[in-house]
């Protein structure tokens, strides 16, 4: 199946878990998902960097030293920090929604059962709930840090979470039942997918 297609596929079945997909299907659109959700990613960034920036011109022309320059411009970004996780936060649940019908299609492909969705589901939501825990805290070690590196020394504590990671748990088990060779003829849950 051509990319395009294969989006075209996905987009117009989100809420079909009946059925197979083949690994090009689902890769393509996965593919498309991830490039998505890196534009809106980078798109809501852009007012943090830019709020960060405005907080530096105006230390700079004030006469502020360069660590006082840096120290204001983390703390200028910090302001901006829990739009960009809400942002963040919504393109995550999005994605994983857009993602689990085609998921479980895959899964079905393989032979798996579909009830297998849930597991990258769940560790998703845990990381979701582990990143909106944490934005206050970051916001205020920005603040606080009066370097980059000071900065960076404090986020120990905050990355030693296991919550924080447990999201990639839920990416590894969608690339190895995605990776699944398919099962010639048809299985118990359909024919196999069109070509």
């Amino acid at each position: 199946m051509q990319p395009i297609a294969a989006v075209k596929h996905n987009l117009a079945h989100l809420t079909d878990f009946s059925g197979r997909d083949a690994r090009p299907t689902f890769w393509w659109y996965v593919l498309f998902l991830v490039v998505a959700q890196f534009v809106v990613g980078f798109l809501a960034s852009i007012p943090l960097v830019a709020s960060g920036m405005g907080t530096a011109f105006e230390a700079a022309q004030s006469g502020a030293d360069p660590a006082q320059l840096e120290a204001q411009m983390m703390a200028g970004m910090a302001d901006g920090l829990a739009t960009t996780m809400w942002i963040s936060v919504a393109t995550t649940v999005v994605v994983a929604l857009l993602l689990v019908a085609a998921f479980v299609r895959r899964l079905h492909d393989s032979g798996q059962p579909g009830f297998w969705a849930i597991v990258p589901l769940a560790t998703q939501a845990a990381a979701i709930v582990a990143s909106i825990g944490s934005v206050g805290s970051v916001q205020e070690m920005m603040r606080s840090a009066s370097s980059a590196a000071e900065l960076q020394a404090m986020q120990g504590d905050i990355a030693s979470n296991p919550l924080n990671h447990i999201g990639w748990l839920g990416y590894l088990i969608v690339i190895g039942f995605g990776l699944l060779k398919s099962q010639s003829g048809a299985n118990k849950y359909g024919p196999p997918p069109a070509a």
